[in-house]
């Protein structure tokens, strides 16, 4: 679904108040994180928003992550943390902070019904191999993919369309994770605990985000590159970005202060179903979701 201009602008709104309140529990609980990815872009270019961007993303070193995990019920009554250590439907390695007077249904196929959110990347420890480190990384890839597709649910009729388009790498990897699907997210959890659990953070001098989607390349940095991290603008809102961010930065993006080609400029999240003014049931949104999209289709 795409958003009318006047619900991107309630969007971003709500993300800001999501954000605000992030910042405030952190700093009362002595928890380091930092603005990263689009986000911190939009603050050294921008002051706010990437323009044609729709979400924020926040990391934390992983002491700081797993200590917020475990305040979660220390949260006020609006906000929530979703993972997938407690979610069984969630089909991301990173957790969110969602606003729970909101409603979000990313895909018909996840069944996981989340409102709208800030992400929360959690930052580990990495090995100086870089043969090593390229390996775990692309492992952590497969793993995320495995991941999702443990957690999405299709009906019979889905995988006679693939079989019928030839699409047997979809068909096979839906039909693997279809089966025994617990059992086999505890086992994608396992391997990818073990990963990240080589090189502990407090003692690792390079840190990489095994969450991120870029190349292996583009995020193993010095751990001091983070540091306490500086604080710059998000529009009206005061928030860390990591100390070296030029750094950081120019090794995802390259030239981050040049504007990308039009084309290029534009949303990129999916929407089955979103409410910004209340949290609706699972079966409300597929059915609403369902209706909105025969109403476009037709």
């Amino acid at each position: 679904m795409i958003l009318t201009d006047a619900q991107l602008e309630q969007k971003k709104q709500n993300l800001k108040e999501i954000l605000r309140y992030f910042i405030s529990f952190c700093n009362r609980n002595g928890l380091q994180y930092y603005c990263v990815y689009g986000t911190c872009i939009g603050m050294v270019r921008h002051k706010g928003f990437i323009p044609w961007d729709d979400d924020i993303d926040v990391a934390m070193p992983r002491p700081d992550y797993e200590r917020l995990l475990a305040m979660r019920d220390r949260l006020d009554t609006n906000y929530e943390l979703v993972d997938c250590e407690t979610n069984p439907d969630y089909n991301a390695t990173f957790a969110k902070i969602c606003d729970r007077r909101t409603t979000l249904l990313e895909q018909e196929a996840i069944r996981c019904m989340i409102g709208n959110y800030v992400d929360i990347f959690p930052i580990d420890g990495c090995g100086e191999d870089e043969e090593e480190y390229t390996r775990d990384y692309l492992r952590t890839q497969e793993l995320r993919v495995a991941l999702n597709a443990v957690s999405q649910h299709y009906g019979p009729w889905k995988f006679v369309k693939w079989l019928l388009r030839f699409k047997w790498e979809e068909f096979s990897l839906h039909l693997k994770y279809s089966i025994r699907r617990q059992e086999k997210r505890r086992q994608v959890l396992d391997e990818l605990r073990s990963i990240r659990n080589k090189y502990p953070y407090e003692k690792s001098s390079l840190v990489t985000i095994w969450a991120g989607w870029s190349a292996p390349r583009c995020f193993r940095n010095p751990k001091s590159a983070f540091g306490k991290g500086v604080l710059a603008d998000f529009e009206d809102i005061r928030a860390l970005i990591p100390a070296d961010y030029d750094h950081v930065l120019s090794l995802l993006y390259g030239n981050y202060m040049q504007l990308p080609p039009k084309e290029k400029r534009g949303l990129h999240h999916e929407c089955f179903y979103f409410n910004f003014g209340k949290r609706v049931s699972l079966e409300e949104a597929l059915r609403e979701g369902n209706r909105r999209s025969n109403a476009i289709a037709y």
